[in-house]
């Protein structure tokens, strides 16, 4: 019949403008899916961090925002006034004891009515918040919707990184994401129970440098089974490998206090996270710079000590070579 192709062609169009909602419409629900998961993975940020790098997170916020002007702070009037009315006249009055701009208070005459106005006010000053817990927390915010494929969780054993869509890539391939126009990935790393976390060096505030794994490795039990460290890649991996199966988090945490016993604050402080999966050793080069505003607690208890008996939690930047710069580490 002559109508069949037309009504075949609206079908067909029906069809496909019906394929392609669907589309969208999965693929918004698989967005809102997918910001929920990153809210409630995210959601740590808002504790009490142990350790903030406030130069570093506040050169970021400034990178990722880059203000042309700020506002340090701000002046809010608040103000209100009541109005009454009555029968009788009154042609004059008055009101002291209040400072002009907290209170007025006048009087006027409209035929047989006085009509009084009273007024109220104060002056709020406001300051901004810049403290690198709010910096940081915008951080967050910025990446997580800019640019959520910049962040990534390691796997607790350390082999890969994922995102939260359950992609996996390899250090060498998140590591080529640097190269790339976008801010550098975003590693977090919910270090588990056991982990190992050895420090390596450190370097005080009056400039004094520390080689830290060398008490480690001189009060460990087995010390004298790990070899000297060597650039050649698989005696590297036995050096490290050493280290991890002869870890002790006590010691390792008395090495970082005794760096500082003579009273001086640390600079910067370096530590391989590392991990063994069969034959495999990954060691992850951890570098905070603390900037003398921490206890040496901070980084011999609280990251060593704890780290392996509750796990923490580490949030940083990547740097070429399994390398992170951490701008925050937060309890479990």
């Amino acid at each position: 019949m002559p109508f069949q192709k037309p009504l075949s062609r609206i079908l067909t169009t029906l069809g496909s403008w019906a394929l392609t909602m669907a589309k969208k419409l999965a693929l918004n629900n698989a967005q809102e899916e997918f910001k929920n998961r990153l809210r409630h993975k995210l959601w740590f940020v808002v504790d009490i961090p142990l350790f903030i790098d406030e130069k570093a997170v506040k050169k970021l916020h400034d990178a990722l925002n880059r203000p042309e002007f700020e506002i340090k702070s701000r002046k809010a009037n608040i103000s209100s006034v009541n109005m009454t009315e009555y029968n009788s006249e009154i042609t004059g009055g008055g009101e002291i004891g209040l400072a002009p701009f907290m209170k007025s208070s006048t009087t006027t005459k409209f035929g047989q009515k006085r009509s009084s106005s009273t007024s109220k006010g104060a002056e709020i000053s406001q300051e901004k918040n810049d403290s690198a817990e709010m910096q940081f927390e915008k951080i967050i915010n910025f990446y997580a919707n800019n640019y959520p494929n910049r962040i990534f969780w390691a796997k607790t054993d350390l082999t890969e990184v994922f995102n939260t869509e359950g992609l996996s890539l390899s250090w060498t391939e998140v590591s080529e994401l640097i190269n790339t126009p976008a801010p550098r990935p975003l590693i977090i790393f919910e270090v588990p129970i056991g982990s190992k976390i050895v420090p390596m060096a450190a370097e005080t505030e009056d400039g004094k440098l520390i080689e830290i794994y060398k008490d480690f490795i001189n009060n460990t039990k087995n010390g004298k089974k790990i070899p000297q460290y060597s650039s050649i890649p698989a005696q590297a991996q036995i050096y490290w490998g050493s280290l991890e199966k002869h870890f002790e988090s006590s010691v390792a945490m008395k090495s970082v206090e005794n760096a500082t016993k003579d009273g001086g604050r640390i600079d910067w402080i370096d530590y391989r996270l590392i991990s063994r999966v069969g034959n495999q050793i990954i060691p992850i080069h951890l570098h905070l710079a603390p900037k003398g505003g921490y206890s040496t607690g901070t980084f011999a208890y609280q990251t060593i000590r704890r780290g392996h008996k509750h796990g923490i939690k580490i949030i940083g930047t990547l740097k070429q070579g399994e390398d992170i710069n951490v701008l925050a580490i937060y309890e479990n």
